[in-house]
């Protein structure tokens, strides 16, 4: 039937910052809901046919949907199968992964009215301060005791024969391999 059988989130981004850091702190929720026979259910007319909610501790994180209040459960419509709810971090949101969950009722395709036989679909967004927690900087090694310096050229090309050698047009200037 026309009825729900499956639905999928995919967040755009999916990470996000407090909002103290300095970066993007929303993420956009799409949901695709289909029917048994793998097509977009129908548009659902006078009630809502998707719930959103932030499963477990967020803070004081929040979902909106277009003309709706936010909160941490949000309902709306599907268009044509698909519809967005926004996740916003907030600066008492944990660090991790925050998991939103959509619900759509397999047996009347409406969430308003309660929802008789549940099918989900979670996925998660995961928040940051956007600060480094380790870094380290590894250099391979070229030659004995050289470790991967190349004296750069006025032309620009290296031989690589003369690596830990003088070139015949050096700039003044040395190169590093370095991996982050």
């Amino acid at each position: 039937g026309n009825n729900p059988a499956s639905v999928e989130l995919v967040p755009t981004p999916p990470g996000v910052y407090l909002p103290s850091s300095g970066g993007n702190n929303t993420s956009q929720i799409r949901a695709v809901v289909r029917d048994s026979g793998n097509q977009f259910v129908p548009n659902p007319g006078a009630f809502d046919n998707i719930q959103y909610e932030i499963v477990g501790d967020s803070g004081s994180a929040t979902l909106t949907v277009a003309g709706k209040p936010s909160g941490r459960v949000v309902t709306t419509q599907t268009a044509n199968g698909q519809a967005t709810a926004s996740f916003q971090s907030t600066d008492d949101t944990p660090q991790g992964p925050i998991q939103i969950k959509a619900t759509v009722d397999r047996a009347d395709n409406n969430v308003s009215n309660g929802i008789q036989d549940p099918v989900t679909f979670t996925t998660s967004v995961i928040v940051s301060d956007g600060k480094l927690d380790s870094l380290v900087l590894t250099s391979p090694l070229f030659a004995p005791s050289l470790p991967g310096i190349t004296i750069n050229t006025v032309s620009g090309t290296v031989d690589a024969s003369q690596v830990g050698s003088i070139p015949a047009d050096p700039d003044a200037t040395l190169s590093l391999v370095v991996s982050a």
